[in-house]
C-alpha cells in the first residue's frame, strides 16, 4: 500500500516536472501558453496532474498546429 502511494507520489513530481519544462517553452511562445502555464502552477499547489498533463497536450498540439 504504502509502495502504490510512493508510486503515485512520484509520478505527479513528473508530470509537475514536465508542466513546467513545457511552460518554460511555453513562455517565449505565445499568450495562451502563458495561461496555460499559470494554470499548471496553480492547479498543481492543489494537486491535480490529470489538469497538468491535459494542459500538455494542448500545448503540444498547438505548437503542430499553429506554429510560432
Amino acid at each position: 500500500m504504502r509502495k502504490k502511494y510512493l508510486i503515485i507520489i512520484a509520478f505527479e513530481k513528473f508530470v509537475q516536472l514536465l508542466a513546467f519544462f513545457v511552460g518554460q517553452v511555453a513562455l517565449k511562445t505565445s499568450l495562451f501558453n502563458y495561461f496555460c502555464l499559470k494554470q499548471i502552477f496553480e492547479v498543481s499547489t492543489i494537486s491535480l496532474p490529470t489538469f497538468n498533463v491535459l494542459c500538455c497536450k494542448t500545448f503540444l498540439k498547438s505548437q503542430i498546429i499553429y506554429p510560432t
